[in-house]
């Protein structure tokens, strides 16, 4: 083909011609269909000569675009790159090209990573004349690399976070890698390429540091396997504290490369679990305690040792006191508890005690006080508060814990064996009170065959002595020097006679029964402070002793003494089973002296002169007054109606005396004419003095007459038995001083009592009937004429008119008819 300039050329020419444009046509099939976008510009003019498609694909701009505005390459560079971008091109030809990564933003806000690389091409004259270059977009490798970058940076902070120290150790020993927290096992911050003979730690196994060859490292070399939470006791730095390594073993191309371990401070784990063996320990040994007390000498033990402290004590709550007391303490608070001996209403440790709370306090002493339940609290003086922190709080409240429940269950057990040893000894006493009531009913039967005293007592005292669970018993008559012995069995009459001594002084059983009348108990005597009644005791073999009274009708025989070789004898069932039989005989002697004095041929007359100013007739004879005794008739409810005749003295004034007289609640004139006053004389009341008429009743005896004055009384007295007038002269003397026998005769006919002298005529009537027959006689109601009438008597007696004749007229038939038929 010709040349259109007209030039002839050669044959080499042509040939050139065709290989560049064989060569431009091999160059743009490569470029149209390559990925990465090729560019060729201009340095002198600054354009871009040759771009191909990839751009468009990539910058998302067609190509005629940065044919026709070259800036648009620069203005799709990403703000922040376009600076750096724009000096890298500016200065190309000097650098010899340049090297960049940088960001570009597509039309549609798509940003894209852009790895951009341009050289210098030179022609024949080696001067520059194009720049081609290579663009590449590497977003989707720059999200690798980011995410890449993240996985590591999460992994990095999860290795040097992690709560545990981790170490890789290459098959020659070396530790090529720690996590910030190699520091706490290691000793050090700086570990990578330290040999591991070099670490400063010593692990131990049964109190020796592990030999080479069984360390974790070279357990796992050998094995080829895991190991986990082999757990050591280790020396760090002099700091002695508990590990737990876990490691697996590392391979490159199937042969042992290294290991990798993770290493763990359980001191803290360790602690705990010791604390809680602790704790267990101690709760097992106060569980099985059996006292209160030893829970808490238990519980002190175990709050010492576990506490970082060396002071503490238990209070317990005291509910007699209401204040908390020591039950137990540590040696060294010792001084503590002696300054606060008693805890009460007030005080911090007691405001903690009633809220149920855990509190530091300070009440002259810096303290922790741990509530135990209702029982009291644990109090742990300390003067350092990092020492009580809350590990050793939170183990305080479980030891307490654990004591209330160890106090609760001694509480039951204890609640438990009372309820036992209750109910064991309600049936010895069940057994031992069926045996007394088999002996009482024995001696029962004895004292009926009795046909006198010394017959009754002597069976009473020998059946006693002779039967389980009594030693010897003996029956005593009381007499103004003490106790006279008249009846013993199982004991010489030498070991009575000191008992003939006054009892005023002596607090014995025998003695408080002589003075009181009621029955008394000594127990445990081996136990008492008397020195001569406990060798007594002990050489007699005996440990209680009861002390029964006999008596009938108000009437005293006499005391029963009865002795146990048990110190616990004479229960209150027991007890009650002695007073009845000391009852029985008191009916029996009191029977037999009144089957005696009927028996008898005469009675015994005293006249007796009075000289008290608080005796009560005396009281009522005023000056120049006289009074004269009528009568006396018992009333159901105890009191008696008193008739008596006054002489010289006026109806108010008679009033006045009466009020000043307690025995006597009301009185009431009866008849005008003779001045004739019923009385109502109450009952006495326990620990008062007798009256005249209560003696006189006790004994046995019916007063025949009286009369009183002002200076005196005069009172004549009949008494059956020769020991009724004994026992009747000297209840009188010892309750009025001034008691004067100023006559006596012995009369030849049998005593009679005033039921007796009324016999079978009264024996029909109610006790109703015979108040009013009795009101009526004395009140002169059968007189002629009558001194009193029905309408009168009726209001005295609280009855209306017709019942108060009906109830006469029967009790008249009545004993008419006893008479009559």
């Amino acid at each position: 083909m010709a040349d259109p300039t007209g030039v002839k050329r050669s044959p080499i020419d042509e040939s050139a011609g065709r290989y560049l444009q064989e060569h431009e046509r091999e160059f743009r099939r490569l470029t149209e269909h390559a990925k990465e976008v090729f560019w060729i510009s201009d340095p002198e003019r600054f354009g871009t000569i040759y771009v191909n498609p990839a751009f468009e694909e990539v910058w998302g701009r067609s190509r005629e675009e940065l044919y026709e505005n070259p800036e648009t390459l620069l203005e799709s560079v990403h703000p922040e790159d376009r600076e750096r971008v724009a000096d890298a091109v500016d200065n190309e030809i000097e650098r010899g090209g340049f090297d960049e990564i940088y960001r570009i933003e597509r039309p549609d806000g798509e940003v894209r990573w852009i790895h951009d690389r341009s050289f210098p091409v030179e022609d024949e004259n080696g001067e520059i004349d194009e720049v081609v270059g290579i663009a590449v977009d590497i977003t989707e490798r720059k999200r690798i690399e980011e995410q890449l970058r993240h996985e590591r940076d999460l992994t990095k902070r999860i290795l040097d976070t992690c709560p545990v120290t981790i170490l890789v150790i290459d098959a020659e020993r070396t530790i090529t890698f720690g996590n910030e927290r190699m520091n706490e096992v290691m000793g050090t911050d700086e570990i990578a390429g330290t040999p591991l003979s070099e670490v400063p730690w010593t692990i131990y196994e049964n109190g020796e540091p592990v030999p080479a060859g069984q360390r974790p490292f070279d357990v796992i070399r050998e094995r080829e396997e895991p190991v986990y939470d082999l757990q050591y006791p280790a020396r760090i730095d002099g700091e002695s504290r508990w590990l737990s390594i876990n490691g697996v073993p590392l391979y490159e191309d199937g042969e042992f490369d290294g290991a990798v371990f993770v290493v763990k401070d359980i001191t803290g784990r360790k602690r705990r679990e010791q604390a809680l063996s602790t704790v267990h320990e101690a709760t097992t040994r106060m569980m099985r305690a059996e006292s209160g007390e030893e829970v808490c000498e238990l519980a002190v033990a175990a709050a010492t040792e576990l506490l970082p402290v060396s002071r503490t004590a238990v209070y317990a709550f005291d509910s007699e006191t209401h204040a908390l007391r020591p039950a137990a303490r540590s040696p060294a608070a010792r001084e503590v508890v002696e300054v606060r001996s008693s805890i009460e209403d007030g005080s911090p440790i007691w405001e903690a005690f009633v809220d149920g709370e855990t509190r530091m306090v300070d009440d002259g002493v810096r303290a922790a006080v741990i509530p135990i339940g209702t029982h009291g609290v644990l109090v742990v003086p300390t003067d350092r508060t990092a020492a009580f922190d809350e590990e050793a709080v939170s183990l305080a409240r479980l030891l307490c814990d654990d004591v209330e429940a160890a106090l609760n269950r001694t509480e039951r057990e204890a609640a438990l064996r009372e309820q036992g040893e209750t109910l064991q000894r309600a049936n010895e006493e069940l057994e031992r009170l069926n045996h007394v009531t088999d002996i009482i009913r024995s001696v029962t039967q004895a004292i009926v065959r009795s046909d006198c005293r010394a017959g009754i007592t002597s069976t009473v005292c020998e059946r006693l002595a002779a039967a389980e669970p009594y030693r010897f018993a003996w029956i005593g008559e009381v007499v103004d020097e003490g106790i006279d012995p008249e009846a013993w069995s199982g004991i010489p009459k030498s070991y009575l006679e000191k008992l003939e001594s006054s009892t005023e002084a002596d607090d014995s059983a025998p003695a408080r029964t002589a003075r009181t009348g009621e029955l008394a108990v000594d127990r445990a005597l081996l136990e008492d402070r008397d020195e001569d009644r406990r060798t007594e005791a002990l050489s007699r073999n005996y440990q209680s002793i009861a002390a029964v009274p006999l008596a009938h009708r108000g009437r005293s025989y006499g005391v029963l003494c009865v002795y146990a070789d048990r110190a616990d004898a004479f229960g209150e069932r027991e007890r009650g089973v002695l007073r009845e039989l000391g009852e029985t005989i008191g009916y029996a002697i009191d029977a037999m002296e009144t089957r005696n004095a009927l028996a008898s041929d005469g009675v015994t007359e005293l006249r007796l002169r009075v000289r008290d100013p608080e005796f009560a007739p005396q009281r009522l004879a005023d000056e120049g007054c006289r009074i004269e005794h009528r009568g006396l008739v018992p009333r159901s409810d105890g009191a008696s109606r008193w008739f008596v005749a006054v002489d010289g003295t006026t109806p108010e004034r008679m009033d006045e005396l009466v009020a000043g007289i307690d025995r006597i609640e009301t009185s009431h004139r009866v008849v005008e004419g003779d001045a004739l006053y019923e009385l109502i004389v109450r009952p006495p009341v326990r620990d008062e003095k007798p009256c005249l008429f209560d003696e006189a009743v006790e004994h046995g005896g019916r007063i025949e007459s009286m009369t009183a004055t002002a200076e005196e009384v005069t009172v004549t007295v009949e008494m059956p038995t020769e020991s009724a007038v004994r026992r009747f002269v000297e209840s009188l003397r010892s309750d009025y001083r001034t008691v004067e026998l100023v006559g006596r005769h012995d009369l030849d006919r049998p005593s009679m009592a005033r039921s007796e002298r009324q016999g079978a005529a009264t024996a029909e009537l109610t006790d109703r009937q015979q108040e009013i027959l009795q009101v009526a006689y004395f009140s002169g109601y059968f007189e002629d004429p009558r001194e009193t009438t029905g309408a009168e008597l009726a209001e005295q007696l609280g009855v209306n008119r017709s019942t108060f004749h009906r109830t006469l007229r029967a009790a008249e038939r009545a004993s008419f008819a006893s008479l009559l038929e």
